[in-house]
């Protein structure tokens, strides 16, 4: 009627034909653009929903492949797309995309897709695109726009009529793109490609999340291995054989169930090693612990509890079980072996400690055993089994070995650091980390009354990982805290010696997230010389990874000039017996000038450490020393006070010494 321009029987006004038109287009555009505003709430709520529905399950998703997984089937059960799939930028030369998960209706178009994110023909789809650039790439319509021409027939096949590609970044790194396929033309508008894009943004967070994650879990893998696996041989270490045999001995007491642990040294190890290289005699260790692990039955265990040293527990033997197994493991290793060509002949002593005869505990035991190696090897027996005390085992020394052993699984040793201070700058350059045990009855046990008690029983070598373990702990919480500080950690012979050392502290390193040049290890001259050539790749190795090696306590050592030449080190320590006499004896002030101009002839950094006067830091200043640490300064001190130590110098002016 109203187009026909009929009386409005409401006003009785008489319209024409153009008027109603005008107002026919007015109402179909208004119709128009509620409807094209609903289809736009739509899409936005349906976006909303994929986000919600998508962080959901980034709560929930343990690894990196269930995310991906969970959330294309999110775009599809909940977006309503045709397909989706999740695709990693690869750093080839082809700059592939490779498809990590997808979801929907597929039919193989992902096997013959082959994007790139090159700017080539197959790299200016949407995914490529959005690789390349960092933002959304949109393709309004695959039937004609043509960039999408590569894979334009297949996909129409399929259904798909419009797609959207999303850049997966976070912190400035492209990981990849997530793609969506839609079956209508031009399903994207700009609200929801806004809210599709904080979609691929969380799940590029998660990404990332998953893969510090699984970083972290692989480092405490490594780390729970090397804390109980020998890395070499593949055998329990120490610290697992002390767990094993304290609880079956707390298992066997109330019974009184005999055990036995026996000690198995190769003889003349060190010899062997020099002739072979230690390549072939590595080669030869995994070949000996093959055999001794031929030779037990499946309930006994062999560990490996030093270089060249390995252990047997015996549950439920007594001597005469414990002798035929020693008769058996020295018959093992009678046959030649056959070493990269080369047949090598190696002789061993074993020594055989009894529960309860012997001890009840790991530590007596082992101990005693390895006494009972020693009085084998020197009758000349191949086997023995103890027989009485010496003056390294009294009652009380085996008690405080008992006890650090507790003390340093049970985390109640302490680490002070004592700062060093660069003369030239009057800035503090780093601390070296001192270990502490206050102990519940004896107070304070002086390190130098401990550390000589862990050398000999074994203990160096988990009470060193503990060192090394507390210290990056602590770099890192003071990092967290904006406080940067390098941290110095002291190893001694047998931590040299230990096969495992390296890849520990590669571990060690990883877990905390400690950046290697904040680490420092100081090593003696006196240890480096025990044996050179070992030393030197050790030393190559950790040089490597970017830790700064020290020779501690140089000038005590005696060692030469041209090994020295050709050690990996960055710096010399002038140990401070010379430096506390230097002002008083002539001989020390040149011994101590001496190493200042051999270690700038060698491009190396001299610290003095015992620098306990005003004088001897000004001589140390004559002699353009670079570092000292000493009493002068600063005392070793408690983590919380260090800091609070160097925050208060580096506040001052100049480099006088501070009160603690």
């Amino acid at each position: 009627l109203l187009r026909e321009g009929r009386l409005d029987a409401r006003t009785g006004v008489k319209h024409g034909p153009s008027d109603f038109g005008r107002l026919a287009a007015a109402f179909d555009a208004m119709v128009e653009r509620l409807q094209t505003d609903d289809r736009a709430l739509r899409r936005a709520n349906r976006a909303l929903r994929m986000i919600s529905a998508a962080n959901r399950e980034l709560l929930r998703a343990s690894t990196e492949s269930e995310l991906l997984a969970a959330a294309c089937r999110v775009a599809i059960a909940v977006g309503r797309y045709r397909l989706a799939w999740v695709g990693f930028a690869e750093h080839d030369e082809r700059k592939s995309i490779r498809i990590a998960a997808h979801h929907g209706f597929e039919q193989g178009y992902l096997e013959i897709l082959d994007v790139t994110w090159s700017d080539t023909e197959r790299g200016r789809g949407p995914a490529g695109t959005a690789v390349r650039t960092g933002r959304p790439a949109v393709v309004r319509s695959i039937a004609t726009d043509p960039s999408f021409g590569p894979w334009r027939e297949q996909a129409i096949k399929r259904g798909y009529a419009s797609a959207i590609a999303l850049p997966l970044r976070f912190d400035g790194e492209m990981l990849g793109a997530l793609t969506l396929c839609a079956g209508e033309p031009d399903a994207f508008d700009e609200r929801e490609i806004t809210l599709l894009s904080e979609m691929a943004d969380d799940l590029a967070f998660g990404i990332i999340h998953q893969r510090l994650r699984l970083k972290h879990e692989r480092a405490e893998e490594a780390l729970t291995r090397l804390a109980y696996f020998d890395a070499l041989t593949g055998l329990p270490n120490r610290v697992h054989l002390r767990e094993k045999v304290d609880k079956a001995i707390e298992q066997a007491k109330p019974r009184g169930d005999p055990l036995a642990l026996l000690r198995f040294d190769i003889d003349r190890f060190h010899d062997i090693q020099d002739g072979l290289g230690y390549t072939r005699a590595d080669r030869l260790l995994k070949e000996v612990a093959s055999r001794l692990r031929g030779v037990v039955a499946p309930d006994e265990t062999v560990a490996r509890v030093g270089e060249d040293e390995f252990a047997v527990w015996l549950p439920g033997a007594d001597e005469s079980h414990a002798i035929t197994v020693a008769r058996k493991l020295l018959d093992a290793v009678h046959e030649s072996f056959g070493v990269t060509g080369l047949l090598v002949d190696i002789q061993a002593s074993v020594g055989i400690a009894l529960f309860p005869r012997h001890g009840a505990a790991a530590d007596a035991l082992l101990l005693r055993a390895d006494i009972a190696a020693h009085q084998a090897k020197q009758a000349g027996t191949g086997f023995a089994v103890y027989a009485g005390a010496t003056d390294q085992e009294t009652p009380e020394r085996l008690a405080l070995i008992s006890e650090l052993r507790r003390a340093i699984e049970s985390d109640r040793l302490l680490l002070h650091y004592q700062p060093k201070v660069a003369l030239r700058s009057q800035k503090v350059s780093g601390a070296e980390a001192l270990v502490r045990w206050p102990h519940a009855a004896k107070g304070m046990i002086p390190p130098s009354q401990f550390i000589p008690l862990a050398e000999h029983s074994g203990l160096i070598k988990p009470l060193a990982y503990w060192v090394l373990r507390q210290a990056l702990r602590q770099v890192s919480a003071w990092r967290e805290a904006g406080f940067e500080l390098p941290v110095s950690v002291n190893l001694s012979a047998r931590n040299l010696r230990d096969p495992e050392l390296v890849d520990k502290i590669n571990a060690l390193l990883l877990a905390s997230s400690v950046d290697p040049g904040l680490l420092k290890l100081e090593i003696t001259e006196s240890t480096l010389m025990e044996d050179p050539a070992r030393s030197r790749d050790v030393l190559r190795r950790l040089k490597d990874m970017g830790i700064e090696i020290s020779i501690d306590d140089f000038g005590t050592g005696y060692s030469s000039l041209n090994y020295l030449a050709t050690l990996p080190v960055d710096a010399l320590k002038i140990d401070r017996s010379f430096i506390v006499n230097m002002a008083s004896s002539a001989t020390h002030m040149a011994i101590v000038a001496t190493s200042i101009s051999l270690a700038r002839t060698l491009e190396l950094k001299v610290v003095a450490e015992g620098v306990d006067t005003a004088e001897q830091a000004n001589l140390l200043r004559l002699l353009k020393c670079d570092e000292i640490q000493g009493y002068f300064y600063s005392p070793p001190l408690p983590a919380n006070e260090c800091k609070d130590w160097c925050e208060k110098f580096a506040s001052r002016s100049a480099g006088s010494p501070v009160s603690t």
